[in-house]
Protein backbone atom coordinates (compact mmCIF):
# COMPACT_ATOMS: atom_id res chain seq x y z
CA UNK A 1 0.00 0.00 0.00
CA UNK A 2 2.83 2.14 0.92
CA UNK A 3 4.40 1.68 -2.37
CA UNK A 4 1.49 2.20 -4.34
CA UNK A 5 0.59 6.00 -2.09
CA UNK A 6 4.48 6.84 -3.41
CA UNK A 7 3.90 6.18 -7.20
CA UNK A 8 0.83 8.43 -7.46
CA UNK A 9 2.71 11.61 -6.57
CA UNK A 10 5.41 10.84 -8.94
CA UNK A 11 2.93 10.31 -11.75
CA UNK A 12 1.23 13.27 -10.59
CA UNK A 13 4.39 15.17 -10.93
CA UNK A 14 5.77 13.92 -14.36
CA UNK A 15 2.22 15.12 -15.89
CA UNK A 16 3.04 18.63 -14.32
CA UNK A 17 5.95 18.63 -16.00
CA UNK A 18 4.91 17.18 -19.52
CA UNK A 19 2.44 20.43 -19.21
CA UNK A 20 4.65 22.92 -18.59
CA UNK A 21 6.91 21.65 -21.33
CA UNK A 22 4.52 22.09 -23.53
CA UNK A 23 3.01 25.29 -22.21
CA UNK A 24 7.08 26.69 -22.09
CA UNK A 25 7.66 25.14 -25.63
CA UNK A 26 4.42 26.73 -26.93
CA UNK A 27 5.09 30.25 -25.64
CA UNK A 28 8.96 30.42 -26.68
CA UNK A 29 8.50 28.98 -30.15
CA UNK A 30 6.50 31.73 -31.12
CA UNK A 31 8.71 34.34 -31.92
CA UNK A 32 6.28 37.35 -32.00
CA UNK A 33 5.57 39.72 -28.84
CA UNK A 34 3.65 42.75 -28.18
CA UNK A 35 5.46 46.35 -28.46
CA UNK A 36 4.60 49.64 -27.65
CA UNK A 37 4.83 51.87 -30.75
CA UNK A 38 3.30 54.83 -31.01
CA UNK A 39 0.75 54.95 -28.52
CA UNK A 40 -0.90 51.74 -29.31
CA UNK A 41 0.12 48.04 -28.30
CA UNK A 42 1.29 46.14 -31.52
CA UNK A 43 2.39 42.81 -32.42
CA UNK A 44 5.60 42.69 -33.92
CA UNK A 45 7.68 39.33 -34.39
CA UNK A 46 11.52 38.49 -34.94
CA UNK A 47 12.68 36.72 -37.92
CA UNK A 48 15.04 34.03 -37.34
CA UNK A 49 19.11 34.92 -37.71
CA UNK A 50 22.51 33.42 -37.76
CA UNK A 51 25.74 35.05 -37.12
CA UNK A 52 29.06 33.98 -37.34
CA UNK A 53 32.83 35.12 -37.73
CA UNK A 54 34.53 34.37 -41.39
CA UNK A 55 37.47 35.27 -43.06
CA UNK A 56 37.52 38.86 -40.86
CA UNK A 57 34.07 39.89 -40.96
CA UNK A 58 30.64 39.22 -39.63
CA UNK A 59 28.58 37.37 -41.75
CA UNK A 60 24.88 37.24 -40.44
CA UNK A 61 21.69 35.65 -42.30
CA UNK A 62 18.36 36.31 -41.62
CA UNK A 63 15.39 34.19 -42.74
CA UNK A 64 12.89 36.90 -44.54
CA UNK A 65 10.36 34.50 -46.98
CA UNK A 66 7.89 36.00 -48.66
CA UNK A 67 9.73 39.68 -48.57
CA UNK A 68 11.09 42.01 -51.16
CA UNK A 69 14.09 44.08 -50.56
CA UNK A 70 12.07 46.59 -50.85
CA UNK A 71 10.37 45.45 -47.75
CA UNK A 72 13.52 45.52 -45.77
CA UNK A 73 15.31 48.13 -43.77
CA UNK A 74 19.02 47.83 -42.47
CA UNK A 75 20.72 50.31 -40.19
CA UNK A 76 24.50 49.37 -38.99
CA UNK A 77 25.71 51.47 -35.90
CA UNK A 78 28.85 51.32 -34.25
CA UNK A 79 28.35 48.44 -32.18
CA UNK A 80 24.89 46.78 -33.76
CA UNK A 81 22.77 46.42 -36.68
CA UNK A 82 19.31 46.86 -36.70
CA UNK A 83 17.31 45.06 -39.45
CA UNK A 84 13.54 46.01 -39.82
CA UNK A 85 10.69 45.59 -41.85
CA UNK A 86 6.86 44.53 -42.57
CA UNK A 87 4.78 41.70 -43.14
CA UNK A 88 1.79 43.06 -45.10
CA UNK A 89 -1.32 41.07 -44.91
CA UNK A 90 -3.07 41.31 -48.48
CA UNK A 91 -6.57 43.36 -48.01
CA UNK A 92 -8.57 40.25 -49.90
CA UNK A 93 -7.19 37.76 -47.55
CA UNK A 94 -8.44 39.66 -44.23
CA UNK A 95 -11.91 39.16 -45.38
CA UNK A 96 -11.21 35.29 -45.81
CA UNK A 97 -13.41 32.96 -43.16
CA UNK A 98 -9.75 31.16 -41.64
CA UNK A 99 -9.97 27.76 -39.96
CA UNK A 100 -6.36 28.39 -39.02
CA UNK A 101 -3.25 30.54 -39.91
CA UNK A 102 0.30 29.97 -38.81
CA UNK A 103 1.32 33.13 -40.85
CA UNK A 104 3.17 35.98 -39.63
CA UNK A 105 2.20 39.63 -40.75
CA UNK A 106 2.94 43.27 -39.08
CA UNK A 107 6.59 44.51 -38.27
CA UNK A 108 9.60 43.27 -37.33
CA UNK A 109 12.64 44.21 -35.90
CA UNK A 110 15.76 42.74 -34.80
CA UNK A 111 18.97 44.40 -33.16
CA UNK A 112 21.75 42.59 -32.74
CA UNK A 113 25.27 43.38 -30.90
CA UNK A 114 28.81 43.23 -32.49
CA UNK A 115 30.93 41.88 -30.43
CA UNK A 116 33.73 44.00 -32.25
CA UNK A 117 34.02 47.35 -33.85
CA UNK A 118 33.17 47.14 -37.66
CA UNK A 119 34.06 48.87 -40.82
CA UNK A 120 30.25 49.93 -40.95
CA UNK A 121 31.17 51.40 -44.66
CA UNK A 122 32.44 48.35 -46.16
CA UNK A 123 29.27 46.10 -45.31
CA UNK A 124 27.48 44.48 -48.12
CA UNK A 125 24.12 42.87 -47.86
CA UNK A 126 21.95 40.60 -50.98
CA UNK A 127 18.74 39.21 -50.60
CA UNK A 128 17.82 35.82 -52.46
CA UNK A 129 15.28 33.62 -51.96
CA UNK A 130 14.07 34.82 -48.76
CA UNK A 131 17.33 34.94 -47.03
CA UNK A 132 19.22 38.02 -46.13
CA UNK A 133 22.97 37.78 -46.06
CA UNK A 134 24.75 40.86 -44.58
CA UNK A 135 28.70 40.88 -44.35
CA UNK A 136 30.47 43.59 -42.25
CA UNK A 137 34.24 43.42 -41.89
CA UNK A 138 35.65 43.44 -38.62
CA UNK A 139 37.48 47.11 -37.76
CA UNK A 140 41.26 47.20 -39.15
CA UNK A 141 42.15 47.94 -35.28
CA UNK A 142 40.29 44.96 -34.23
CA UNK A 143 41.95 42.30 -36.75
CA UNK A 144 45.59 43.64 -35.45
CA UNK A 145 44.22 42.65 -31.97
CA UNK A 146 44.36 39.04 -33.00
CA UNK A 147 47.68 36.99 -33.45
CA UNK A 148 47.53 33.33 -34.70
CA UNK A 149 50.12 31.61 -32.32
CA UNK A 150 51.99 28.98 -33.30
CA UNK A 151 52.88 25.83 -30.94
CA UNK A 152 56.24 25.46 -31.00
CA UNK A 153 57.81 22.08 -29.84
Amino acid sequence: MRHLMLRQPSRYMQKLQEEMNRIFDETLSDTSFLEYDGGKLEKVWRPAIEMCEQDGNYLLKAQLPGLTKNDISIDIEEDSIIIAGEFKQEEKIKDENFIKSEFKYGKFTRKLPFPQEVQSENAEAHFKDGILTIKVPKSEEEMKKHKKLEIKD
